[in-house]
Parts: C-alpha cells; structure tokens; sequence
C-alpha cells in the first residue's frame, strides 16, 4: 500500500465504525472522530510543510526530531495495520454490523418508488419537454424585460 492511502483506508474501514449500523447516519461517537481526523489532519499538514518553510535539510530533520518523527511513525504503524490481520478483523467488525441492519431494515416496495404525477422516484416523464417549456418560459420572460428596458432608455 501507498503511504497516500492510508487516509483512504481510514476513510473505507475506520470511519463506518463510526456510523449508525444502516450506514446512513451518524453515531453517537461520530463527532468525536471527526473532531480527531480534522486535528490530525492538520498537525500532518502542518508538519509535512514544515521543510518548506526552514528551507534546509538539516533544518527539517531537526523540527521532524523534535516532534519525535511523529507523522512518520502514525503513517508506518497506519501502513503496517492494514496490511496485518488487523484490515480483515475491522471488515468482519463491518460485516457484521451491517449483517444487524440488514436484519432490522425493511424492504421498499416499487409503489413508493413510483410516485403520482411523475415518472420514477418522482422526475418528469419526459424530461425533454420539460426542459423546453422551461426555456421557452425564460425566452418570453426576457423578452419582456427587454421590452421594458428599451422603453425605460427613450424616456
């Protein structure tokens, strides 16, 4: 794995933990990991911009060893877990949390999906018309307003 991933696998396999079973709403720890990850975030900015602000080498190893190398050993102990047993114990940990939602969700049935007065999920039959009517309904609006523009400019 690359070292720009990792905040991918984060993201793919930290991140759902976080979320409420169904996946679509927030848990109750939600605000807290995000708080983490956008602090985080930061301090890796801040000390991956570091050298370009010194602008020397030794500068930079010095600032990077007064922080303990800090970032550099998150991103190797990051790249080491999700290449260890430890990625597929958090994907089992999802598995089975999604495999309790499943059995709480119901199913949809297609009549809510197909709505009164309009084609599927509630869009237009024919999109095309719509579209035209639309445009025809702009071009007569500005044709009034410049109407009314050019009588207001012979006053």
């Amino acid at each position: 794995m690359k070292p720009h991933l990792t905040s991918t696998e984060f993201r793919r396999h930290v991140r759902p933990l976080f979320l409420s079973a169904d996946q679509k709403s927030a848990g109750p720890y939600k605000q807290a990991y995000d708080i983490f990850s956008i602090i985080s975030t930061q301090f890796a900015f801040s000390y991956v911009a570091a050298p370009f602000i010194i602008l020397s080498f030794s500068g930079s190893i010095k600032v990077w060893a007064r922080a303990y190398f800090i970032a550099h050993l998150g991103i190797m102990a990051s790249m080491a877990f999700f290449n260890s047993p430890g990625k597929q114990w958090l994907v089992a940990k999802q598995q089975k949390r999604a495999g309790r939602a499943r059995m709480m969700e119901r199913s949809i049935s297609n009549d809510s999906i197909h709505q009164e007065g309009g084609g599927l999920m509630g869009l237009p039959e024919d999109a095309a018309a719509d579209l035209e009517e639309i445009r025809e309904a702009f071009a007569r609006n500005s044709n009034i307003v410049t109407a009314k523009g050019k009588g207001n400019k012979a006053n």
